[in-house]
């Protein structure tokens, strides 16, 4: 019997390959998870900005040249499907409406929403409270 053999057997040799393909596979779908959580992270910042880019436009406008975007219902962005710029063509729709007399008289609730579809359909809402004309000072 020779006990001065250098080197590995065959069954020291497929178990560290195992346990490398075992490693291996844990670090991949731990990457591809990482990469969703990305992708799901960037689609929620859009969506923010969209809706405080909404907001915004609203705020500028005057109430007392009654503009159509801050009349009494329903809305919708006429470029529709829009990109992470507000411009047609992306993902992303937004709409918002305007309610009346909420919370006080003189005030309007607008609720903006944003809705896209991701692994799932998803939205985002945002609301402001404007000054239906001078009363709110």
């Amino acid at each position: 019997m020779m006990t001065d053999q250098k080197g590995f057997s065959l069954l020291e040799v497929v178990v560290g390959l195992g346990l490398i393909l075992f490693v291996s596979a844990g670090m991949a779908a731990s990457t591809i998870g990482s990469i969703q959580t990305g992708a799901v992270s960037n689609q929620v910042t859009v969506a923010s900005f969209l809706v405080q880019d909404k907001i915004e436009q609203l705020r500028s406008l005057d109430p007392s040249t009654n503009p159509a975007d801050l009349t009494v219902g329903s809305h919708s962005d006429a470029a529709g499907a829009m990109d992470q710029f507000g411009q047609s063509g992306g993902a992303y729709t937004r709409t918002w409406t305007v309610t009346e007399d909420t919370p006080i008289l003189g005030m309007s609730e607008v609720v903006i929403t944003v809705s896209w579809n991701g692994p799932t359909h998803q939205t985002m809402s945002g609301v402001t409270f404007l000054c239906d004309g001078a009363s709110c000072t």
